[in-house]
């Protein structure tokens, strides 16, 4: 039998978005009302989609999102925003993040619960 967890807990927020917003990437508040691109440390969530000067973020619920270096580890963990708007493990000594659920983690990807 096959899982989903798409859908849990999903909510999404609109703000405006600075320039270099893209959709599935990690993202952060830049100023009052506006997000922007997270490149490391802690992230709000990640960019649904983006239209004119508005972007949706995803804040909670499961969402797809690729990781760069170790794949990140199952279960309830902090993870980071990494240099290409994805994900990645805190490394020794870090502790900006944003702690979530891995669901899964494999080829590239993980799924979290944000």
């Amino acid at each position: 039998m096959d899982i989903s967890i798409q859908g849990y807990d999903t909510k999404f927020v609109t703000m405006r978005a600075d320039e270099g917003c893209k959709k599935g990437s990690a993202a952060t508040i830049t100023q009052n009302g506006t997000v922007g691109p997270c490149t490391s440390g802690a992230f709000i969530g990640f960019i649904a989609g983006v239209v004119g000067d508005y972007a949706l973020v995803q804040t909670s619920g499961a969402v797809s999102v690729p990781y760069s270096g170790t794949a990140p580890a199952l279960g309830y963990t902090t993870l980071k925003a990494d240099a290409n708007g994805g994900i990645a493990a805190l490394g020794e000594g870090e502790s900006a993040g944003r702690a979530v659920t891995v669901v899964s983690a494999e080829n590239g990807a993980a799924t979290i619960i944000l």
